[in-house]
Protein backbone atom coordinates (compact mmCIF):
# COMPACT_ATOMS: atom_id res chain seq x y z
CA UNK A 1 0.00 0.00 0.00
CA UNK A 2 1.56 3.87 -0.91
CA UNK A 3 0.77 6.86 1.37
CA UNK A 4 -1.67 9.14 -0.30
CA UNK A 5 0.44 12.21 -0.70
CA UNK A 6 -2.33 13.93 0.65
CA UNK A 7 -2.43 14.40 4.69
CA UNK A 8 -5.91 13.44 6.77
CA UNK A 9 -7.33 16.39 8.41
CA UNK A 10 -9.96 17.26 10.83
CA UNK A 11 -13.68 17.43 9.10
CA UNK A 12 -16.44 19.54 10.65
CA UNK A 13 -18.86 16.38 9.34
CA UNK A 14 -18.43 13.16 9.02
CA UNK A 15 -17.92 13.31 5.53
CA UNK A 16 -15.65 12.45 2.94
CA UNK A 17 -13.99 15.52 0.94
CA UNK A 18 -16.24 17.82 2.82
CA UNK A 19 -15.88 20.72 5.41
CA UNK A 20 -12.17 20.59 6.15
CA UNK A 21 -11.48 22.63 9.17
CA UNK A 22 -8.29 24.42 8.15
CA UNK A 23 -4.64 23.83 9.68
CA UNK A 24 -5.49 20.60 10.82
CA UNK A 25 -3.86 18.18 8.10
CA UNK A 26 -1.94 15.47 9.58
CA UNK A 27 0.27 12.85 7.81
CA UNK A 28 1.65 9.83 9.17
CA UNK A 29 3.19 9.54 12.42
CA UNK A 30 0.65 12.34 13.20
CA UNK A 31 -0.95 11.86 16.83
CA UNK A 32 -4.96 12.75 17.35
CA UNK A 33 -6.81 11.93 20.75
CA UNK A 34 -10.07 10.59 19.73
CA UNK A 35 -13.25 10.80 22.60
CA UNK A 36 -15.98 9.12 20.66
CA UNK A 37 -17.27 7.74 17.41
CA UNK A 38 -20.21 7.87 15.03
CA UNK A 39 -21.23 6.21 11.98
CA UNK A 40 -20.89 8.28 8.73
CA UNK A 41 -19.78 8.05 5.43
CA UNK A 42 -18.18 5.12 4.01
CA UNK A 43 -14.49 5.67 3.53
CA UNK A 44 -11.71 3.84 1.68
CA UNK A 45 -8.20 3.91 1.09
CA UNK A 46 -8.82 2.11 -1.85
CA UNK A 47 -9.73 3.69 -5.54
CA UNK A 48 -13.63 2.36 -6.06
CA UNK A 49 -12.88 3.02 -9.77
CA UNK A 50 -10.47 0.95 -10.42
CA UNK A 51 -9.76 -3.09 -9.23
CA UNK A 52 -6.07 -2.81 -9.76
CA UNK A 53 -6.13 -2.52 -5.91
CA UNK A 54 -8.92 -5.14 -4.71
CA UNK A 55 -6.58 -8.18 -4.03
CA UNK A 56 -4.73 -5.71 -1.65
CA UNK A 57 -4.07 -6.92 2.02
CA UNK A 58 -4.05 -3.02 2.78
CA UNK A 59 -7.00 -2.28 1.54
CA UNK A 60 -9.35 -1.00 4.53
CA UNK A 61 -13.31 0.37 3.69
CA UNK A 62 -15.27 1.57 7.04
CA UNK A 63 -18.27 3.86 8.04
CA UNK A 64 -16.76 4.65 11.62
CA UNK A 65 -15.48 7.87 12.47
CA UNK A 66 -13.88 9.11 15.42
CA UNK A 67 -14.62 12.59 17.04
CA UNK A 68 -10.98 14.07 18.02
CA UNK A 69 -8.36 17.02 18.63
CA UNK A 70 -5.18 17.87 17.51
CA UNK A 71 -2.22 19.12 19.71
CA UNK A 72 -3.61 22.77 18.58
CA UNK A 73 -6.91 21.82 20.26
CA UNK A 74 -8.81 21.70 16.93
CA UNK A 75 -11.34 19.34 17.04
CA UNK A 76 -13.29 17.31 14.28
CA UNK A 77 -13.98 14.03 12.58
CA UNK A 78 -11.75 11.78 10.99
CA UNK A 79 -12.07 8.26 9.17
CA UNK A 80 -11.15 5.04 10.95
CA UNK A 81 -9.67 4.55 7.50
CA UNK A 82 -7.11 6.96 7.95
CA UNK A 83 -5.70 5.89 11.39
CA UNK A 84 -3.11 2.97 11.78
CA UNK A 85 -4.79 -0.53 11.96
CA UNK A 86 -3.89 -0.69 15.72
CA UNK A 87 -6.62 2.29 15.82
CA UNK A 88 -9.22 1.00 14.31
CA UNK A 89 -12.49 -0.95 15.37
CA UNK A 90 -13.54 1.51 17.79
CA UNK A 91 -11.34 1.46 20.62
CA UNK A 92 -13.81 0.77 23.15
CA UNK A 93 -15.27 4.73 22.49
CA UNK A 94 -18.64 5.82 23.80
CA UNK A 95 -20.71 7.07 20.86
CA UNK A 96 -21.05 10.95 20.39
Amino acid sequence: MREDPKPAYLSSEPRNFCCKIDGTEIGSGGMLTATCQVTGERTTNGNDADPVDDQNPGLFESLRWYFAYDSSGSEGYVSEVWTSGASRGGLGLPTC
